[in-house]
């Protein structure tokens, strides 16, 4: 291996396609997990996506629960 060479690992088939995919997949769910946690942004149903509770008049919210 010469000096200053990139290390194998990372221009192998490792980072290509599905990895990639699924890494960037785990990131922005743990990223949206920590928003809710800090509460920037509102929970929602995993079902359908909608929020529990309502920000503005007239919005529609989750009804799985009921």
């Amino acid at each position: 291996m010469s000096v200053g060479s990139a290390s194998p690992v990372l221009n192998g088939p490792l980072l290509t396609g599905p990895f990639l995919l699924w890494y960037l997949l785990l990131w922005a769910t743990l990223m949206r997990a920590l928003l809710v946690k800090a509460r920037v942004l509102p929970p929602t149903c995993g079902r359908c996506g909608l929020g529990y509770e309502r920000r503005v008049l007239g919005e529609h919210v989750c009804g799985c629960r009921d």
